[in-house]
């Protein structure tokens, strides 16, 4: 059974203003993680994984389990894992693209490769305990947290384990890839940076609560936001806080940045905008009725965000004032993503939600179920 810490971790709700369905979701996945560890978990919720843009396709994980590839014009699926009625697990990962494969985690604590062109299985690899967070790559290994705490590395080719590493009692969180460095963040609070070619840790920063979504790292700046409702600054040398702001609740949303802008989506319900160098909130866009889990994107101007009440609203990036939004009539706790004339929401239901960037408007769409 695991810890004490790590199960007041998953399960401590700070504040009240946390959407109820969202939490009973966040509590049902702590139990079933805990139940694991006795060897006697239950079927976990259905899983909500982002879609990721490349080349004329969409690639996402759908409710029922199946990775997918669909054509991004006419919604049509071009491919689909695994085949048929089979079902091998539930998929909570968004997925990594590269020139000739997909790779995704599962719940059944499973790294998968396939082949991009027609979605065979090329290679798996097992850690065995679940995996909540993205697989990500470069140019010869793909990365991997697991429920059991540890970071894996693995050859790209063939799925050989190149090194593995404790970074804490829990993983939710992808892996980050930066250079030669690869970032990490676990539920006990501690984000490692480790070598990329040999998994031996850089340098450890402890938050005072769980960190369950991927820091943002730039050329020399790692921003990191925690359940102790801290959003961090950290010099991506050495781990040292630059600067740190205290909202009203968790943090559980990658940030994004654009033009010496960092913008973190807090469980608080609001938006923030901080000056990349001092931490300076430049604006607060605290109108969305429900909690913010779903990583925004950037585009045209503005940030656009996703909530657990189902909805979507566009802020001007630079003064945070309302542009647009739009009901899905679906929480979202998925990554959004964009080409820069659309918007597309992984809501949980069983289609994604296409928005026009400018307007909002509702266009087609994707389903992701026959």
């Amino acid at each position: 059974m695991k810890s004490q810490r790590q199960s007041s971790d998953i399960l401590r709700i700070t504040g009240h203003h946390l959407d109820q369905r969202f939490v009973l979701t966040v509590v049902l996945l702590g139990v079933i993680f805990l139940l694991a560890a006795c060897g006697q978990a239950p079927r976990p919720p259905a899983g909500w994984s982002g879609p990721v843009l490349s080349d004329g396709s969409l690639y996402v994980g759908s409710r029922g389990g199946k990775m997918l590839a669909i054509d991004q014009q006419n919604g049509a699926i071009k491919w689909e894992y695994p085949p048929g009625t089979e079902f091998v697990s539930y998929i909570y990962s968004t997925p990594s693209v590269s020139s000739e494969r997909v790779f995704y985690g599962g719940y059944n604590g499973k790294v998968y490769a396939l082949d991009i062109k027609t979605g065979l299985k090329q290679w798996e690899f097992s850690t065995g305990r679940p995996i909540v967070g993205d697989v990500v790559t470069d140019a010869d290994r793909a990365y991997a947290g697991s429920e059991d705490g540890k970071v894996y590395a693995l050859r790209k080719q063939d799925g050989l384990k190149q090194w593995e590493f404790l970074a804490g009692n829990s993983i939710w969180a992808g892996p980050v890839v930066s250079g030669d460095a690869v970032y990490v963040g676990a539920m006990s609070g501690d984000l490692v940076k480790l070598n990329a070619a040999t998994g031996a840790r850089v340098w450890l920063f402890k938050a005072g609560g769980a960190i369950a979504a991927p820091p943002l790292v730039t050329k020399d700046t790692v921003y990191v936001g925690s359940f102790d409702r801290t959003f961090y600054a950290l010099d991506a040398q050495n781990g040292q806080v630059k600067w740190r702001h205290q909202s009203g609740n968790w943090f559980w949303a990658r940030p994004v940045e654009s033009n010496g802008v960092v913008y973190a989506a807090g469980m608080d319900r609001k938006l923030y905008a901080f000056d990349t160098a001092t931490g300076q909130v430049r604006w607060t866009f605290d109108k969305s009725p429900g909690a913010l889990r779903a990583w925004p994107v950037v585009t045209d101007g503005l940030v656009v965000i996703a909530d657990a009440d189902g909805r979507v609203f566009a802020v001007d990036a630079r003064t945070g004032d309302q542009r647009w939004d739009a009901a899905v009539g679906s929480p979202v706790y998925a990554p959004l993503a964009t080409d820069g004339k659309v918007v597309y929401v992984g809501a949980t239901s069983n289609e994604i939600i296409v928005l026009d960037v400018k307007a909002g408007n509702k266009l087609s769409p994707i389903k992701t179920e026959k």
